[in-house]
């Protein structure tokens, strides 16, 4: 708390919002995506490590085509002994039909869209078809 309190001091776009007790998971990203007020998006997890120019680099994708509603970095996954293991790029989607198209995106990416930057708007619907339709 001391330490977002600090970065909240500095900058007002951060508010700190700490729950009264545990709320679970989903129901936490809920909370997170619904309490947004800025035109872009991202959950940021506990043990996530960022690029210096991460947000930048992924806003100027954004910017750069206003038809994308998700930018997504590069992924190193950190192996027990410390060495670094890129995850396997997507390609080739674009040929595939709808539902094998979700399905190598799940197999490959392994959660790492899921913590990409996102158009706000974009992604609170994608989240509520998600709740509606995957109970």
């Amino acid at each position: 708390p001391r330490i977002v309190a600090e970065f909240a001091a500095r900058d007002s776009r951060i508010r700190p919002v700490r729950q009264t007790g545990n709320i679970g998971g989903l129901p936490n990203f809920r909370f997170v995506l619904n309490a947004a007020r800025a035109p872009l998006f991202m959950w940021a997890a506990y043990d996530d490590w960022h690029g210096e120019n991460y947000l930048e680099a992924l806003s100027g994708a954004l910017s750069a085509d206003p038809e994308k509603e998700m930018a997504v970095p590069r992924i190193m996954r950190t192996r027990l002994d410390g060495t670094l293991a890129e995850i396997t790029a997507i390609t080739g989607l674009e040929a595939l039909p709808r539902w094998r198209r979700v399905i190598r995106m799940l197999a490959c990416s392994r959660g790492g869209m899921f913590y990409g930057l996102y158009r706000t708007p974009a992604i609170r619907a994608a989240y509520q078809r998600a709740e509606r339709d995957f109970p």
